[in-house]
């Protein structure tokens, strides 16, 4: 008979302390997409103001990060363990601990993957030591935060750098001035996105100084007029994209928000479309659809909570811009 292994419990702790603050962070919002104080790299995120109209859209959540941080705790638990196996000592330790509800709510909370290893009278002990050894050493908790919030970090930042790339290349994505210009920005926005009006006369500035490339994403999350009217959009765009920078240049710069479908059908007439047309392809073209779906996607992975949202040469920058200084300094920083 193969003789048990002994389970080393101090470890077990360690890890399931990282599996249960992984499994607590999730019941909170995301963290704000920014780098943590000792990231090295070298694009940061600015928050320009609280200005946003905000979404209905929240960031990726936190699951996938846990249930790894789960994986490669059992993993490590079961080796030590000899695939599920325990000396007698370790037996006796847990023994009569069968009655504490709070193994139940760990066996929950981690799912079936721990019933692979440990019995319940098992999962029991390991949770009064994890709690024990948080309680004599909080500062655990800070870190976990700390590595947690770097990781997500770093996966953002590849995202983000991939949603960069698609949103420059792809024929569905409006664009004003040349794609080979020196500059770029990205813009997220609604078409009833008040703070994206208020900040557009510092993004015609932007774009009349500078050598710059506009994209704008749209990213329909304030009603469902909004939804329709991104649809309409991108189907003009791909019937006329002058016509479509001239309806963008209407929609945005009016103080009204679009309420009914006649303003809709009034303000797509205005820039020299037609309507009937445009409308019967947001149903027949498919292309249209999957473009919305796409904006939405890659707005979730990158921490798109609100609109406006720019990417100005790399530099996310979140709600209404109050001042050009701003835009400039970027500008000139990427010169």
């Amino acid at each position: 008979m193969r003789k048990a292994k002994h389970i080393n419990w101090g470890q077990a702790s360690l890890l399931g302390a990282s599996v249960v603050m992984s499994l607590s962070i999730l019941s909170t919002a995301a963290p704000a997409y920014a780098a943590p104080s000792d990231a090295s790299s070298s694009k940061e995120v600015l928050t320009a103001t609280a200005d946003t109209d905000n979404a209905a859209v929240k960031p990726a959540t936190l699951l996938q990060e846990a249930s790894v941080l789960v994986d490669e705790a059992l993993t490590e638990v079961a080796a030590e363990a000899g695939a599920g196996e325990v000396s007698t000592g370790t037996a006796d330790a847990v023994k009569g601990s069968k009655s504490n509800s709070k193994g139940v709510a760990m066996s929950q909370a981690l799912g079936d993957k721990t019933q692979t290893v440990f019995s319940l009278e098992q999962q029991v002990a390991i949770e009064k030591i994890i709690r024990e050894y948080m309680l004599q050493h909080p500062e655990i908790l800070v870190e976990a935060a700390q590595a947690l919030e770097a990781k997500q970090y770093q996966v953002q930042q590849v995202a983000l750098q991939g949603a960069i790339n698609f949103f420059k290349q792809d024929k569905m994505v409006p664009v004003r001035g040349k794609r080979s210009a020196k500059h770029y920005l990205i813009e997220f926005y609604d078409v009833n996105c008040g703070y994206c009006k208020i900040v557009r006369p510092l993004i015609k500035e932007l774009f009349e100084k500078n050598d710059i490339a506009i994209y704008y994403v749209e990213f329909p999350i304030l009603s469902p007029l909004s939804v329709r009217a991104a649809a309409l959009a991108l189907a003009l765009y791909q019937e006329n994209p002058e016509q479509y920078l001239a309806y963008q240049e209407t929609v945005m710069t009016s103080k009204e928000r679009i309420e009914t479908e006649e303003q809709l059908q009034n303000i797509f007439t205005a820039a020299g479309a037609n309507f009937k047309k445009l409308d019967q392809k947001t149903k027949d073209n498919a292309e249209i659809q999957e473009a919305l779906r796409k904006n939405m996607e890659l707005g979730q992975a990158i921490g798109v909570q609100g609109t406006p949202f720019f990417i100005l040469d790399g530099m996310v920058i979140r709600g209404a811009v109050k001042d050009y200084s701003v835009l400039e300094q970027i500008i000139k920083d990427n010169e």
